[in-house]
């Protein structure tokens, strides 16, 4: 891990007293991606995110084989070994009493947020970006060619300017000031997300493998993370779990769906997400563009969500260098072209499994047709599962 992050940089005035290339806002894979791909191309790129590293967020924990691909096509393959992150190479499928095991293709693997952003960030430090951690940023206005964006640290205060910003602010963030046109609209049926990392013996969910757990009030992910703990990310009905709590509704999913129990769901330390379904009216505005996230959202199944992040911060690196060398409005059309082109063109898939995960009646009756034909279950994973990353 690269020194400078286990010492957190503070800002300083210098930050005000020079134009930086490129701020990106938002370190998670989308934003960390983005900042390492900029700085490689020769960018000066300053990385903000308001937590401290590393951080703990709601997350699948998956890597499918699409986003190791892409990582490795970035010369990243050597720092997803030091992960030490087991592969995935099966998804038990589990509903009212029913189980199906799929192998999957190709070259998943089950990390944890804070390992893969904490690498992540460190690997762009690697590339020359600065990382300023426990920063709020809030993107402002157009000033002489430049955004100007407010950074707030503790009492300190220094507004920077950019030749680009690149928004990777996550589910429900607040994007930019005056840009009206960047606003969310969320799903009216969406749900929400919760998850945590728990301590347990191998069990009933060793590694290797995505456990799917599905019942009528949302589904629940569980894979065996690089550090022996077990992730547990759902997505769930918002009026249930509001009833029963957190560890009530995971827990009757898990019972609906015939799965094994896990212990201690009630000491867990839950983290949650707003609504996840939802899409950005506009992914991009003067020197401005949207990725991760923050684009849009759709409930993801077996590691898409991560993938998808990366997928943008890979190919918004091309039109934020051309900003660099000169805004032109154009821009903003053609990264709406681009993110619809490698990302949302690419959620229908999601779409399409989230609807009909609302109904395992239709789910036990896929089980029972994919366990009888191998054929067609090898078929649906291959649908489901992308292989390879290509912007």
């Amino acid at each position: 891990m690269d020194a400078s992050l286990k010492k957190p940089r503070t800002i300083a005035r210098r930050d005000a007293d020079r134009a930086w290339d490129v701020v990106v806002i938002g370190a998670g894979p989308a934003g960390a991606v983005a900042a390492h791909e900029a700085a490689r191309r020769g960018a000066e790129v300053l990385l903000v995110d308001r937590k401290s590293f590393p951080r703990r967020k709601v997350c699948g924990g998956c890597l499918n084989d699409a986003a190791v691909t892409a990582l490795s096509d970035i010369g990243l393959s050597s720092w997803l070994d030091t992960l030490g992150a087991p592969r995935t190479q099966r998804l038990e499928l589990a509903t009212r009493g029913r189980r199906l095991a799929l192998d999957l293709p190709g070259m998943g693997i089950a990390v944890s947020r804070e390992r893969l952003d904490e690498m992540l960030v460190a690997a762009a430090a690697e590339q020359g970006a600065s990382f300023l951690p426990e920063t709020r940023a809030l993107v402002e206005g157009i000033e002489k060619g430049y955004r100007r964006v407010r950074l707030e640290q503790g009492h300190e205060v220094v507004e920077v300017a950019a030749r680009v910003v690149i928004l990777a602010t996550g589910l429900g963030s607040r994007l930019a000031a005056g840009e009206e046109t960047l606003d969310t609209t969320v799903e009216r049926r969406s749900r929400i997300g919760l998850g945590a990392a728990i301590e347990s013996s191998e069990g009933d969910y060793p590694p290797g493998a995505i456990f799917m757990n599905v019942a009528h009030t949302g589904y629940v992910g569980v894979t065996r993370l690089e550090d022996g703990r077990i992730n547990v990310a759902a997505a769930l009905d918002v009026e249930r779990t509001r009833r029963e709590g957190a560890d009530g509704a995971i827990g009757r999913i898990l019972d609906e769906a015939g799965a094994a129990p896990i212990r201690d769901l009630s000491s867990a330390d839950w983290q949650g997400t707003p609504l996840l379904t939802r899409r950005t009216r506009q992914l991009a505005a003067e020197r401005l563009f949207v990725i991760g996230d923050a684009a849009g959202y759709v409930e993801p199944f077996t590691g898409e969500g991560m993938e998808w992040a990366i997928r943008s911060g890979l190919a918004v690196a091309e039109p934020a260098i051309e900003t660099v060398g000169g805004w032109r409005p154009e821009l903003e059309r053609r990264w709406s072209r681009i993110h619809a082109h490698v990302v949302t063109g690419r959620q229908w898939k999601c779409r399409v499994l989230a609807t009909l995960l609302r109904h395992p009646r239709m789910i036990d009756v896929s089980l029972r047709i994919l366990s009888a034909s191998p054929r067609i279950s090898n078929g649906l994973v291959n649908w489901m599962v992308p292989r390879r990353v290509r912007p």
